[in-house]
């Protein structure tokens, strides 16, 4: 429901530490009055919607739509928003309300695919080829048939693709910052998160390495946590962690009327 989600986003602002330039401008929007279908139509304000503010969010639509897929029995296929009615139209206008560019709309269907694609298998499972093409897959459709009318902007799946050209001796810390820097953009956190989660998808040590790696590490940690969390489970992240959390009581109630809220579906 997208008026619910959009009175939520409204009521979160009163604590915007962490938010992007284009969320916290789009959000000020709601405020004012304005439909959540117009509020990330933020063309007169340069750099706006490139960010990764949608791709931090995706998680919970990623799990709705797993959840739908599971509901149904519907066999295995590489991309969720092509054949689960509605899902689809949920991520384009989730993004376009913060983002309304093609590369919001991009990033929300390749992270969705991401977190997925680690839903949906066993750690020993994981390959760092098909992981990546889903992504890319997933990339190119929002950007040319969700997002298409649009000229001009960057696109995530040629930064993805570029991935896919590596050798697994090349996704190294060092590789992975020097290639795609400290940006804030989505198109290059998110590379830079995936790459990072190849060098050992079964292991904390990508997490380290991605908020360690200087410019966005917040973003990108999350990114990487999130992943790391689909494919592997909680237990992956050590107890310390976890108990050095900011507000821990407040983000453990969170997430356990968050499960509560998916088991109803």
């Amino acid at each position: 429901n997208m008026d619910d989600i959009a009175k939520r986003h409204i009521e979160a602002l009163k604590d915007d530490r962490g938010w992007g330039g284009s969320t916290k401008e789009a959000v000020k929007r709601l405020m004012t009055g304005i439909d959540w279908r117009l509020s990330g139509q933020l063309a007169n304000k340069p750099n706006r919607g490139f960010g990764n503010g949608v791709a931090m969010k995706v998680g919970g639509i990623a799990l709705w739509s797993a959840l739908r897929r599971l509901a149904g029995s519907v066999d295995d296929f590489p991309l969720p928003p092509l054949t689960i009615p509605g899902v689809g139209m949920a991520l384009r206008q989730f993004a376009r309300m913060t983002h309304a560019t093609p590369i919001g709309v991009a990033q929300a269907f390749a992270h969705l695919a991401a977190i997925e694609y680690c839903f949906y298998r066993k750690p020993v499972e994981f390959s760092a080829e098909t992981f990546l093409a889903d992504i890319e897959l997933a990339a190119v459709i929002g950007h040319e048939i969700y997002a298409r009318g649009y000229t001009g902007f960057p696109k995530l799946h040629a930064q993805i693709a570029r991935l896919r050209d590596w050798r697994s001796e090349e996704f190294t810390p060092q590789n992975v910052i020097e290639t795609f820097g400290s940006g804030f953009s989505a198109e290059l956190s998110l590379p830079s998160a995936y790459a990072f989660l190849i060098q050992n998808p079964t292991g904390i040590e990508p997490l380290y390495h991605a908020v360690n790696g200087g410019g966005d590490t917040d973003s990108v940690g999350a990114l990487v946590g999130g992943m790391l969390g689909a494919l592997n489970g909680s237990s992956i992240f050590p107890q310390h962690l976890v108990d050095g959390l900011y507000d821990r009581v407040e983000v453990m109630a969170t997430v356990t009327n968050f499960i509560a809220g998916m088991e109803r579906i």
